[in-house]
C-alpha cells in the first residue's frame, strides 16, 4: 500500500470568491489608481495581491476594449421595422416633445395622416 498524501482540502470558499462585483470593481479601481500600494486593498479586503492584480488586469482590459474600439462604423447595429403607424407616432412625438412645427414635417406624412383621419 502506498501512503496517501494528506492534504487538507478546504471546502469553504475563499474570501475572494465570495466578493460581489461592486467590491471587485472597487478593488480594481484602487489598483488602477496606483495611489497606494497593492498590498493595502489586499489587506483591506483580505484577499491576495495576486487577486488584486487580476482584478486590475480585467478592468484595464475592459477600459482598453471600450476606448480602442476597432468596430466598423458602417456595421449594422440593429434593424428597425418602420410602419406607417410608427411614422405617425414619430411625427406626433416631434410635435409634442420637440416642439417641432407640423409644417416642418414632410408633406407626404401629413397627407397620409389626413387619409387616416388624424388631421387636427
Amino acid at each position: 500500500m502506498y501512503p496517501i498524501a494528506s492534504r487538507r482540502l478546504n471546502s469553504a470558499p475563499s474570501v475572494a470568491a465570495s466578493l460581489c462585483s461592486e467590491i471587485r470593481q472597487d478593488i480594481a479601481i484602487q489598483a488602477l489608481l496606483k495611489s497606494e500600494p497593492v498590498s493595502h486593498p489586499a489587506a483591506d479586503y483580505q484577499v491576495s495581491r495576486k487577486f488584486v492584480y487580476q482584478q486590475a488586469h480585467k478592468a484595464q482590459q475592459a477600459l482598453d476594449e471600450s476606448f480602442n474600439s476597432t468596430a466598423d462604423e458602417s456595421e449594422v447595429l440593429f434593424h428597425l421595422p418602420v410602419t406607417k403607424t410608427w411614422l405617425f407616432q414619430l411625427i406626433l412625438a416631434l410635435v409634442l416633445i420637440c416642439h417641432c412645427l407640423v409644417a416642418s414635417c414632410p408633406d407626404r406624412y401629413q397627407a397620409k395622416s389626413r387619409e387616416h383621419g388624424n388631421n387636427q
